[in-house]
């Protein structure tokens, strides 16, 4: 639920759900040192910036995070949403986050175009099963990528965006 936050910046953004040849899905681990909440798995992505489309936006990301270079139109639609509130750093935010599917071969990322915040907060990243994502008590945003990857990785044609839970609950 949005709720009627006044100050409360609304941030849509692109991601991608990388899934390599044995299914894993690739994720980045973020953790604030001036935040009190848990470390958090996410996949690949962030902000749409002014005049991007969610797709473009994605692909930037995915390039800057992982160095994994992809056109925005060979992405195809998204295949899942999830929108949900959070705070960073003291400011309220309500996310609309784009998934988009990439399938590819295992790989390190490349962290060196990450930006100075990413270079802070992101710690790290691993390739995890679906069943690994199932079976974790780490956050892992958004909830139900397991079975959202399972789908990817048999190369099931989605009709429209499936809508995914924020959180897990």
């Amino acid at each position: 639920m949005r709720g009627s936050a006044k100050h409360r910046r609304d941030r849509p953004s692109g991601r991608v759900v990388v899934v390599d040849d044995d299914g894993r899905v690739l994720l980045f681990v973020v953790l604030d040192a001036h935040d009190v909440k848990p470390r958090t798995w996410v996949t690949p992505g962030g902000g749409i910036k002014r005049g991007e489309s969610p797709a473009e936006a994605a692909a930037r990301e995915l390039g800057e995070e992982t160095g994994l270079v992809v056109d925005p139109g060979d992405l195809g639609p998204p295949v899942a949403v999830a929108r949900g509130d959070w705070v960073f750093r003291g400011a309220p935010i309500y996310s609309e986050d784009w998934f988009f599917a990439w399938k590819t071969h295992a790989f390190e990322p490349d962290r060196s175009r990450w930006t100075p915040l990413e270079r802070e907060l992101h710690r790290g990243w691993r390739w995890w099963t679906p069943d690994e994502l199932d079976a974790t008590t780490e956050p892992v945003l958004p909830a139900g990528l397991a079975g959202l990857a399972r789908r990817i990785a048999a190369e099931e044609r989605f009709a429209e965006p499936v809508v995914l839970p924020w959180l897990a609950v």
